[in-house]
């Protein structure tokens, strides 16, 4: 992601096609760069492209979310200074 309003998704969690109760969400710096801005992850009820804001983050890091029941989820560069950064939703255990 490297500009305002770019978004990384949707991901579809659906507990009935997973093994899975949690993902795995990340943001960091490919090698030798960095990014300014707020990344939001957001979650819309299936298929209903109506996103809310779960929560900010504003600097590289990762930790596991467990959604609430079925849903999309996706990043988005709400705000941008600068940069890229590389956003990433998976399936954990």
């Amino acid at each position: 992601m490297a500009s305002a309003n770019t978004t990384v998704g949707p991901f579809r969690f659906r507990r009935a096609s997973t093994a899975y109760g949690t993902v795995r969400v990340s943001v960091y710096t490919p090698t030798g760069g960095a990014w300014v801005g707020t990344i939001t992850l957001q979650s819309s009820d299936p298929d209903q492209n109506v996103w809310v804001n779960e929560e900010d983050w504003i600097a590289d890091g990762a930790k596991t979310y467990t959604p609430g029941g079925d849903c999309d989820l996706r990043w988005k560069f709400t705000t941008y200074t600068s940069g890229t950064a590389i956003a990433s939703i998976l399936s954990t255990a």
